[in-house]
């Protein structure tokens, strides 16, 4: 009933939408859909697995985790989608193709300010990731169960984000919208600090950041990701998402490094502080670019007919 009463709500809002083209309709509805299903399991997942580690302990848990991703790949498997043969003649060496994707992102200044906007958050948002558990465990006391419910409450703005993101877009516009979804995720993180070690006063805190941050981010990725797809040459599309990823994930591990160590020396309190404020200056990549002032998605750039 969720799949289809979504389906529902997301067609009934991009119908809103007249000047956009089937093709950037079909773009933005296809991320919303992956956001709303990333939603679901978010809001399940960390319930489910706090249940599970409580009853058959933490490494049963992962053991059934691990199985999951074989019914993922069973799911993967039964896609029927008709791919067309890759074009024949030589191919171009690997790393011509790497520097053709990092020159598409890098000399794009709308790609280039997403880049750098999603690579901010991510290094400072996993800098207070790595301590988030320490915390709520050392300093709170909270257990498993609880930490799972707390997640899976939250996760719910990630699920009303997406459902969301195309009436705020209509009457924000996609920039505007863009700018404000990742500050509101950067305000969700900078409350963990904020929350004390008073469990009472604590939790709640933590659940409204933890929902402010699952709102943000996904109405931030479903536009800046449809952005990214309209403004990109098909053919370059794998390139570019794939040096996209080299970047924005790379400051992932960066991130947890540096969060590890801060934790060591300063607290994990100041630690989270450090994580909170640094995800503040994410907005300002896209703040001070041509991204603030688009209203409405581009037009997709259609490839010649061959």
């Amino acid at each position: 009933m969720i799949s289809i009463d979504t389906n529902i709500l997301l067609r009934y809002a991009l119908n809103d939408h007249p000047k956009l083209s089937p093709r950037a309709k079909d773009i933005i509805e296809g991320n919303s859909k992956l956001e709303v299903s990333r939603s679901i399991t978010q809001i399940a997942g960390p319930g489910v697995a706090g249940v599970l580690i409580q009853i058959l302990t933490a490494p049963l848990a992962m053991m059934l985790d691990g199985l999951s991703f074989l019914v993922s790949s069973a799911f993967l498997w039964r896609i029927e989608k008709a791919e067309p043969p890759p074009a024949s003649g030589t191919r171009p060496p690997v790393v011509s193709e790497i520097k053709e994707g990092l020159q598409v992102v890098l000399q794009n200044p709308m790609l280039r300010s997403i880049a750098g906007c999603t690579a901010t958050s991510n290094l400072f948002g996993t800098i207070a990731q790595a301590v988030f558990i320490l915390y709520a465990t050392r300093v709170l006391k909270l257990d498993a169960a609880v930490l799972g419910i707390i997640f899976g409450i939250a996760s719910l703005g990630g699920l009303l984000g997406a459902l969301a993101n195309a009436r705020l877009v209509k009457q924000f516009g996609v920039g505007k919208i863009i700018i404000a979804g990742i500050a509101l995720s950067g305000m969700g993180t900078l409350l963990f600090p904020l929350a004390g070690d008073v469990v009472i006063v604590a939790v709640p805190l933590i659940v409204i950041g933890q929902f402010a941050s699952a709102f943000g981010s996904t109405v931030y990725n479903i536009n800046q990701i449809s952005l990214r797809q309209t403004i990109t040459p098909h053919h370059l599309l794998g390139r570019m998402n794939a040096s996209m990823r080299f970047i924005v994930w790379g400051a992932i591990p960066i991130g947890s490094l540096i969060g590890g160590a801060l934790g060591g020396m300063i607290g994990l309190r100041a630690t989270l502080l450090v994580g909170g404020v640094g995800s503040l200056l994410a907005p300002l990549w896209v703040y001070f670019s041509s991204v603030r002032d688009l209203t409405e998605q581009p037009l997709p750039l259609e490839e010649p007919a061959v």
